[in-house]
């Protein structure tokens, strides 16, 4: 009895063939993915010991981060372990503003002392079992309220002080510079807008007024009101300071570097906008004294835009624009109405007036388009700089393992963000965050414009009756970034079609290796 034995695969074609078939997924994954978003660290600093660090991030990480909402931000310890994360300013959280109307008390004016030796006025004041002031009959006789300084009880405001809104004497014409300072007990005094201004002109034509300080997100129990010069004050008939809820960390703005109009009509100019960055505000920079127009600012944002960028905007976003919508479309939806505006620079007394920032939604927008009613040459024969800011994100994290502590973005991967209710157990959300601040510095990268420099109206290169509804036109010149991006897709197109060439070609060997086996077996069958 014969048996016949068909040949097998033995150890040595079985490792062969899986030695051929083992990169064919990876190269297949490769291949039909795109190159990952290259990543980026720098190196976190702090002079406390923790545990907990607060860090605000420089606006410029938004141009090389994997996405405009900085999911991709992690934190390591020097031996490379993800440590956890928590945002301050989750974005998830609506912004509660809070408006109160507060006392006042007028003081002995203080002249150009420095903050920190302002006379010592605790005693001209006792405290509720609240908190708040009581002014104490002393028997001097009451100050000049028109040219006194003002104690102003912000002591049951709840939360951070965004702003405080004056009114004035009725009839009170001119400019009136002014300085606040914050103290929580009267005594040490610290600098919270050093160079504020109380505002009222009128003519026949218009009246502008700016009667709001800003208190940047200052937090202080009582305020001191200080006019710079003598022979301007005015006296204050009220106070209201808008604030917003106590875990709210306002963060200063960052501005940006300025940007020169991109090009120019008779009627309007373009500015392009620092690419993947939100924006909180605008500043027209007028180059010549005593120039003042009506302005619209315009906005487009960039193509193809569906992402959601920031669902909580900067807090006096909130307060502006409760009443009002934030954003009138125009008749081309890919533009939209950001601010209209009285934008003036008066020089008076030796000092120049100029009008508030324009406050923005915190959107990321292509271009942002300056228009006049009336002719481009109203804001003077050089066209206006633009300055655009920022609002920082924060985060806290917890220091597990060695320092120095590093900060990476770029890529997705394990290690986002936690609640701050579960990197702080215990933390009620009204309470503030013990940490320790630290600070990160991350390279700024030149603003991707075409513009150099200023450019010079010329009234004759578009018609003036252009359609105020006309989108934001696009560059002549594109980016110097855009070469860099075609260079990488044409990169990545050759790494692909090296890879398909690969897989194909492995697939051609285990071909034929499968028919010269089936032919072996076919020869042993014949025998």
């Amino acid at each position: 009895m014969s048996i016949t034995r068909h040949p097998c695969p033995g150890p040595l074609h079985l490792g062969l063939i899986l030695a051929l078939l083992s990169p064919l997924p990876c190269l297949a994954q490769a291949a039909g993915k795109p190159a990952a978003v290259a990543a980026h660290r720098a190196t976190i600093k702090s002079d406390g010991g923790g545990p907990y660090f607060r860090l605000t991030l420089p606006a410029t990480i938004y141009r090389t981060a994997a996405n405009v909402t900085l999911d991709d931000v992690r934190v390591r310890n020097a031996h490379g372990d993800l440590v956890p994360h928590a945002w301050l300013d989750e974005p998830t959280t609506e912004t509660r503003v809070f408006t109160d109307r507060v006392a006042f008390y007028p003081v002995a004016a203080s002249g150009n002392e420095r903050p920190g030796v302002r006379p010592d006025v605790s005693l001209q004041f006792k405290q509720n079992r609240d908190g708040s002031l009581i002014i104490v009959r002393t028997g001097k006789p009451l100050p000049d309220t028109s040219a006194s300084d003002w104690i102003i009880d912000a002591s049951q405001v709840n939360g951070t002080l965004l702003q405080a809104r004056l009114t004035v004497d009725d009839g009170a014409v001119g400019l009136y510079p002014l300085t606040l300072e914050g103290s929580d007990d009267l005594r040490h005094w610290h600098a919270i807008e050093p160079d504020g201004q109380v505002v009222i002109l009128k003519d026949p034509s218009a009246t502008i007024e700016k009667l709001a300080v800003d208190l940047h997100g200052a937090r202080a129990k009582f305020l001191r009101l200080r006019w710079q010069d003598p022979a301007r004050t005015v006296a204050i008939k009220s106070v209201t300071i808008d604030s917003v809820e106590r875990d709210t960390v306002v963060a200063p703005l960052q501005w940006l570097p300025s940007i020169a109009p991109l090009n120019c009509t008779a009627t309007h100019c373009d500015y392009e906008m620092p690419a993947r960055t939100p924006l909180d505000s605008v500043r027209i920079n007028l180059d010549e004294p005593n120039t003042l127009a009506t302005v619209t600012v315009s906005a487009q944002r960039p193509e193809n835009d569906t992402a959601k960028h920031r669902s909580r905007p900067h807090p006096l976003y909130v307060l502006r624009h409760k009443r009002q919508p934030p954003a009138m479309a125009s008749v081309d939806l890919t533009e939209i109405i950001a601010g209209q505006t009285v934008v003036y620079r008066i020089r008076q007394d030796g000092k120049d007036l100029r009008s508030e920032d324009i406050v923005l939604d915190g959107g990321i927008y292509a271009r942002l388009r300056l228009r006049v009613v009336g002719s481009i040459s109203e804001l003077g024969q050089k066209t206006p700089i633009l300055d655009v800011a920022s609002t920082p994100r924060t985060l806290v994290f917890l220091g597990r393992g060695p320092a120095p502590y590093t900060l990476h973005w770029g890529v997705n991967d394990v290690g986002r963000a936690v609640p701050l209710a579960t990197l702080i157990p215990g933390h009620h959300a009204n309470a503030p965050v013990q940490a320790t601040t630290a600070s990160v510095e991350i390279a700024n990268t030149p603003l991707e414009t075409a513009a150099e420099r200023a450019v010079t109206p010329t009234p004759d290169s578009q018609p003036a009756s252009q359609p105020a509804s006309q989108p934001i036109s696009p560059p002549v010149s594109q980016p110097t970034s855009q070469a860099a991006t075609d260079a990488g897709l044409a990169t990545r197109e050759t790494n692909r079609l090296w890879l398909w060439s690969a897989l194909a070609l492995g697939l051609l060997v285990l071909a034929g290796m499968a028919w010269s086996l089936l032919k072996s077996m076919d020869k042993a069958k014949e025998r």
